[in-house]
């Protein structure tokens, strides 16, 4: 039996809540810094999730 982490729960659902408009840019934000000072995710979790709300795009010379 798999078991449930609540650092993937967090993470998913911030991302997808932000995605279909439930999260603003800013909720995701504050949200994800104060899970982060509590431990409930990690520096990586963390910087996923920014990662997820601000893509590094890469710009085409042509």
């Amino acid at each position: 039996m798999a078991t449930f982490s609540i650092a993937d729960f967090l993470k998913n659902n911030l991302k997808s809540g932000y995605d279909n408009g439930s999260f603003t840019y800013e909720q995701v934000n504050i949200y994800s810094f104060n899970y982060l000072s509590k431990g409930q995710i990690s520096q990586t979790d963390f910087e996923e999730i920014q990662l997820h709300l601000n893509p590094i795009t890469e710009e085409i010379n042509e």
